[in-house]
């Protein structure tokens, strides 16, 4: 779409808005296009303007639009120098099995010519790119961005690549302070050797991490200040890579998404010993298996610059325990608390599918959507505990944010889906029976009677 109309410009009179200064603006620009998704056409004099937001940050989702975004800077190559931020997300699905429709892909060399035309760009978000466009990112296609400042890149395989071309590259990129490696490209990705003073933020997830080759990330990354490593699958621990890291670090998440941690894992308590060298945290985020709480709360007091605060799923927290974060006992000072120890899931609505039953409804409880999950509390752990929490914190002047604080009205929110499925059961099966010994016969009753008619003198619905 063009932001261009053919009216022409007076330059002996012209609009008020272009006699102000270019600097003023630009910024009036930054504003009305901060939201503006599909902007209407726009004088040629106003159009420099509209176009250095409207590309400053560029998404897209597949091949198709990535060439169409290619052949747009080759009828207009000027305005790659608009492009700050480039975020490439491609469908995962379509990574593991790739449509057969070439027409309108871009090429790989289209690509690397791309990146040579947004010599300005700060941040480049590439996920699930296939082979030959992720063989362009990591052999020489980002040596012009010496702006580049983020570096995402995520990706369950890689191709075969040359490994002193990805590490030669990383070394070029002077302003690159943030590095994302996610799924495979974590342990194959991270420089096997070299020092790498610019990154300060590391960011990783994968599966296994436990098992991954030994690594010291304080020697390659020596200004390391924020660490964030997610485990997706397995059961892990994280001290051999926690062991390794610089002791300076100002941020550290750990994450352990894995939902069926076992009991041994829950008590291990793998860094109780060497969470209290990190002295200068000022956000530290734990999960099921990484602490005990008795150790914790020795350790708490003495990170004199803690403000943020968060507990992964399944989080060995108790209610007695958060509270006293809030309240002031435990003499931590905090600014922020996330709680993402409780998770619960609500699932597809009967109103959003116009009442009609899922094709698992004769085997799910109550015949609801099967993707309904409740909340499951860690022991001591209660709702009624977690709303005093939130009571204290805002006295405080605590915010608290996360995962838990979903479960507030869950079970309202499923009682009602209950009720719609067992009504919609019986509607279309005829049979009544659980309807009535869930919701009761007057209710069942009523139902009936509003939606199909009144009961005849036989016993039979008219």
């Amino acid at each position: 779409m063009s932001l261009e109309t053919s009216s022409p410009s007076n330059p002996d009179k012209p609009f008020p808005l272009l006699r102000l200064p270019h600097e003023l603006l630009d910024t009036i620009f930054e504003y009305a296009y901060a939201e503006d998704k599909r902007p209407k056409p726009l004088c040629r004099d106003l159009r420099q303007f509209a176009q250095k937001r409207l590309f400053r940050s560029v998404l897209l989702r597949n091949r198709t639009a990535l060439a169409k975004f290619c052949a747009t800077l080759d009828t207009e190559d000027d305005l790659g120098r608009f492009v700050r931020d480039l975020g490439l997300f491609f469908d995962r699905k379509a990574r593991v099995h790739p449509p057969q429709i070439t027409e309108g892909c871009v090429k790989a060399v289209d690509f690397a010519k791309l990146l040579r035309r947004v010599p300005g760009l700060s941040e480049l978000w590439a996920a699930h790119l296939d082979d030959e466009l992720t063989r362009v990112i990591l052999e020489g296609g980002l040596a012009s961005l010496k702006s580049l400042e983020i570096l995402s890149i995520t990706a369950e395989s890689l191709p075969s690549i040359e490994p002193q071309s990805w590490t030669t590259q990383l070394e070029r990129l002077p302003s690159l302070y943030h590095l994302n490696l996610d799924y495979s490209v974590a342990r194959v990705l991270l420089p096997a050797s070299g020092v790498y003073e610019n990154i300060t933020v590391l960011v990783l997830a994968d599966d296994n991490v436990d098992k991954w080759p030994p690594y010291n990330f304080g020697t390659v990354f020596p200004n390391l200040r924020s660490f964030d490593v997610t485990e997706d699958i397995s059961i892990s621990s994280f001290q051999p890579i926690v062991a390794t890291l610089p002791r300076t670090l100002e941020s550290l998440r750990l994450t352990n998404r894995c939902a069926s941690i076992d009991d041994g894992a829950a008590d291990r308590g793998s860094l109780d010993a060497i969470l209290p060298e990190f002295i200068d945290l000022e956000q530290l985020y734990l999960s099921r298996g990484i602490f005990t709480l008795p150790r914790l709360v020795q350790y708490l007091p003495s990170a004199a610059f803690l403000v943020w605060l968060g507990f992964g799923p399944a989080a060995p927290v108790t209610d007695e325990f958060l509270l006293q974060l809030v309240d002031g006992t435990l003499e931590v000072y905090l600014e922020n608390l996330t709680l993402d120890y409780v998770n619960c899931v609500r699932g597809t609505t009967m109103v959003s599918q116009n009442y009609e039953l899922s094709p698992e409804a004769a085997d799910t409880p109550f015949h609801t959507y099967p993707d309904w999950f409740g909340p499951e509390w860690p022991v001591d752990c209660t709702e009624a505990g977690l709303r005093k929490v939130l009571d204290e914190a805002e006295l405080s002047g605590i915010e608290v944010d996360g995962k838990a604080l979903e479960v507030f009205g869950w079970e309202m929110d499923y009682d009602r889906e209950v009720y719609d499925a067992l009504l919609s059961w019986a509607l279309e099966t005829g049979d009544c029976t659980e309807a009535e010994d869930v919701l009761g016969v007057d209710a069942v009753n009523s139902f009936f009677r509003d939606v199909v008619g009144d009961l005849g003198s036989d016993g039979s619905w008219d």
